[in-house]
């Protein structure tokens, strides 16, 4: 079996691997603050089964120099870390410390976002960077975001100073492949920084299903 059919054949397997993990999910996390946390882990594994093992298995066979390859694939191994602890921490949150029962958001946090929501793709992100201070509350918990966002962004600068110095060695698939994982990787950090605002403003309702989507 030549190396590219090995890769397809890996590829697939990724995929059946993520749609077994959506649907084990499904059946645990069911509320409404509960199913965007596995919106999220769904995404986790997105990136980790299908966009990085392809860079990874494309970076091992693709560079030759002893040096940029190791730090190439040190700065994937880096962003593996990163979205797997960010998977793990939402899922043992959603899991144990959401509320059980039906919330809905506060309203003036649910408008806010309604509002960011609107903008292009990728620029909601920006305009989000506020409300985690905005809608903080109490404790030092709120600032949690703040610290994803600056981890996301240490790894998404790891990975372009190594790009830049295999740029001449890498395919454009591969360079493609790292392209569609930063930008999946700055929307799981998004997600994550608007699930944690709305798990900080919930209300618990009572017999109203227009709140439940």
């Amino acid at each position: 079996m030549s190396e590219q059919d090995r890769l397809m054949s890996g590829i697939a397997a990724d995929v059946d691997l993520q749609r077994v993990g959506s649907a084990l999910l499904s059946k645990i996390l069911k509320t409404r603050l509960q199913r965007k946390a596995r919106s999220i882990i769904t995404s986790c594994l997105e990136f980790l089964l299908t966009d990085l093992s392809i860079v990874y298995t494309a970076v091992g066979y693709e560079v030759h120099n002893g040096f940029t390859k190791y730090l190439m694939l040190f700065s994937v191994g880096m962003a593996a870390v990163y979205v797997v602890t960010l998977a793990l921490f939402l899922y043992i949150h959603a899991r144990c410390y959401a509320p059980k029962k039906e919330t809905a958001p506060d309203a003036d946090v649910e408008e806010a976002y309604a509002k960011s929501n609107t903008a292009p793709p990728f620029v909601d992100g920006l305009i989000e960077l506020k409300y985690p201070f905005k809608f903080r509350g109490k404790g030092v918990l709120w600032m949690l975001p703040y610290f994803a966002w600056a981890a996301g962004v240490f790894v998404v600068l790891l990975i372009g100073l190594s790009l830049l110095l295999v740029k001449d060695e890498v395919s454009k698939t591969t360079m493609s492949g790292l392209g569609a994982g930063a930008l999946l990787m700055y929307q799981i950090t998004s997600d994550f920084s608007e699930y944690w605002v709305l798990a900080h403003n919930q209300h618990e309702i009572q017999d109203d299903p227009s709140h439940i989507a």
